[in-house]
């Protein structure tokens, strides 16, 4: 399955959430700007995204984000890149959670999260600490003791 973003294209031909770039720019308050766009965007997309379909954020790159509440779909975030903090603490996932070779470069926080459908850590790759204390793991899950550099 090929996946094809639906995401408006900026200049760069890619979106905010696949330019490798866009969180970086130069100038502080331009990087600001674009990272509460692209968390905004995020939010929008967990919130409108039918219960039926997975929400897919294949390739993202995201900010600081934190998750709160119940994700009622399924999520993919795979190969995603976490550039700042990844707050999902007591966040419920009702779907799968599939983080397959996801990249968490700031702290990761699952704390006292719930997984209820098939979750997938296997091939994620964390660069600083990640919190699984207290994560409720109902469904079938691969953790396979992520990467930690």
């Amino acid at each position: 399955m090929t996946f094809k973003c639906k995401e408006e294209a900026l200049e760069s031909s890619s979106c905010i959430f696949h330019d490798k770039n866009y969180l970086n720019h130069y100038l502080s308050s331009f990087r600001e700007e674009r990272k509460k766009k692209v968390k905004n965007r995020l939010m929008d997309m967990i919130n409108k995204v039918s219960s039926l379909e997975p929400l897919l954020c294949i390739g993202y790159h995201l900010p600081d984000i934190k998750i709160e509440g119940t994700l009622s779909k399924p999520v993919h975030f795979i190969q995603s890149k976490f550039e700042g903090t990844a707050d999902f603490s007591e966040a419920t996932f009702s779907g799968e959670a599939i983080f397959k070779e996801a990249t968490f470069s700031g702290e990761a926080s699952f704390k006292g999260a719930t997984f209820l459908g098939k979750t997938y850590f296997a091939t994620a790759t964390f660069f600083r600490e990640a919190d699984f204390s207290g994560a409720n793991f109902q469904g079938e899950y691969l953790m396979r003791y992520p990467s930690i550099l």
